[in-house]
């Protein structure tokens, strides 16, 4: 028998390669997403948007749970599945309670970082993460607190990005920018930071060009610091686009600002297109980039040291290829069968034995 999951997530544009993998695997039949809105099309997986009755916490509390428990009366799930724990796990372990499902959780990032919770709601988080059957986080970080916090290790993956190489790969486009910044315009990522890096940077190399894509809280500062600094003529922004692919393979390289992080899509994206990063390492960016040999690692806080390893990079040409040919090769790492590997060994420790899907 095949089995039937149901995912409580938000993830938006990042649904696809966190669903993709899981939907993927041979042994899993349908896949159920108790969402806010519709998704993007992922063969087995299909949507529901319960109706919002309340607004903000209360339809997380109340809505949310209570349609994933209908559901699970009229037809069993095998198990529940949440990507974050707040909310969209606390809700799937309501559900996964009520109905006698196993749970399994997985933290792409912000559950444990002390910039988002302070510590009572992080204790908290970690023992009600001790109540779920597994848990799954993005890298060694996160594995590494979660241990330190007690978690059992036989219960704890971490889980690859399932990256789709058709999409994210070299072409032979020209690279028409020097330098890209891809993510949301939000005070994690620092924007702004990243835009006085960049004219920094153009001090020193003057025909240097940047984009920078994505949409925030933070568009409107961004755009400021844009005029402020005199770079509208030089850095493009064309807000979020979906199809980031299509910048990344024409950048030279990935400049990073971000202040924590667990491990972001777009750095093995940009890796995967062959365009290395280079930036601050918070979180498991380590686990992706092996710095001088697929991309330049830099202390957080240290916009000198950054501006400096951009600038010596763009400026050795035989360098920066090499780099950027070894960068492609994260795909060896981070892909749909990996992923689908951690998936296969969470089910087996969940006792799920279905058999391959129709």
């Amino acid at each position: 028998m095949y089995l039937r999951l149901l995912v409580v997530a938000r993830l938006d544009e990042l649904m696809g390669p966190y669903l993709a993998p899981l939907a993927s695997h041979p042994s899993v039949g349908e896949v159920v997403v108790l969402r806010d809105a519709e998704g993007p099309a992922v063969p087995k997986a299909r949507y529901r948007v319960p109706p919002k009755r309340f607004p903000g916490i209360l339809h997380h509390a109340w809505t949310r749970t209570s349609e994933g428990i209908r559901m699970a009366h009229d037809r069993p799930f095998d198990a529940v599945v949440g990507f974050t724990y707040l909310p969209h796990g606390w809700v799937g372990d309501r559900i996964a309670r009520r109905c006698g499902a196993p749970l399994h959780v997985h933290l792409p990032g912000a559950d444990l970082m002390p910039e988002c919770h302070g510590p009572m709601v992080r204790r908290w988080i970690v023992r009600r993460l001790n109540g779920c059957d597994t848990v799954s986080v993005t890298g060694s970080d996160h594995r590494a607190r979660l241990l330190e916090a007690g978690f059992p290790e036989d219960r704890l993956f971490v889980l690859p990005k399932g990256i789709d190489a058709a999409r994210f790969r070299p072409s032979g486009e020209a690279r028409t920018y020097d330098v890209a910044f891809v993510g949301r315009l939000h005070p994690q990522k620092d924007p702004v930071g990243w835009l006085a890096a960049f004219a920094a940077l153009r001090a020193r190399l003057p025909a240097v060009r940047g984009v920078m894509l994505g949409d925030g809280p933070l568009a409107g500062a961004a755009r400021e610091a844009r005029e402020r600094l005199g770079l509208a003529t030089c850095v493009e922004m064309p807000g979020f686009r979906a199809a980031a692919e299509t910048f990344l393979r024409r950048s030279r390289i990935l400049l990073g600002t971000s202040r924590y992080e667990g491990l972001p899509h777009t750095v093995v994206e940009a890796m995967a297109c062959g365009t290395p990063y280079v930036g601050y390492a918070p979180g498991s960016v380590r686990d992706a980039v092996r710095d001088g040999e697929d991309g330049i690692l830099v202390e957080p806080s240290d916009p000198a040291r950054l501006v400096e390893a951009a600038a010596s990079l763009l400026s050795a040409p035989g360098r920066l290829s090499a780099m950027a040919g070894r960068a492609a090769r994260v795909v060896e790492r981070h892909h749909p069968e990996a992923a689908r590997g951690v998936w296969g060994a969470v089910f087996a420790r969940l006792g799920l034995a279905g058999s391959a899907a129709p």
